[in-house]
């Protein structure tokens, strides 16, 4: 067996390192041959197609990266509170709520202010916005009926 793959008993592989030897020889010094400059063809493509260094890929990346899944995954804000719309206002957290009200507010703001305008985020807070509003109502309607039977 040793006789048939090499007398340290790898065989080819000795020649497959020897192989590999002259691919970077032939590509290129450093033993990295084309990689170095298809790495120096993508900063090229960056520079012509835009500033910054961000090309289209970049952009099309940041695009749908932030102006689309990170509004999409905020969903589930107003989703909960609409869903909350249906239990008893006993577990509405009023802090919890107005805390919601001014990030949705701050929010609302920053996806108008964003260039390009981010209307997919400002949609979701805008909804979060009057769903809290509602909860908020909820609670205080619900705290009023409460001291109302207190106090008879």
């Amino acid at each position: 067996m040793d006789a048939e793959m090499g007398i340290d008993g790898y065989g080819d592989g000795d020649r497959w390192i020897r192989r590999w030897g002259q691919v970077d020889t032939v590509m290129g010094t450093d033993g990295y041959g084309d990689g170095d400059r298809w790495i120096r063809r993508w900063g090229q493509m960056d520079a012509e197609m835009g500033t910054g260094g961000y090309g289209d890929r970049d952009r099309w990346i940041r695009r749908w990266g932030q102006h689309f899944w990170g509004p999409v995954a905020n969903w589930g804000l107003p989703i909960a509170a609409f869903n909350d719309m249906k239990k008893t206002p006993e577990i509405i957290s009023g802090r919890m709520t107005f805390a919601l009200c001014c990030y949705s507010l701050l929010f609302m703001r920053f996806a108008y202010k964003v260039q390009p305008r981010n209307w997919l985020l400002f949609a979701c807070h805008f909804t979060n916005e009057s769903a809290q509003i509602i909860q908020g109502c909820r609670l205080i309607k619900h705290n009023a009926q409460k001291r109302m039977h207190h106090s008879e």
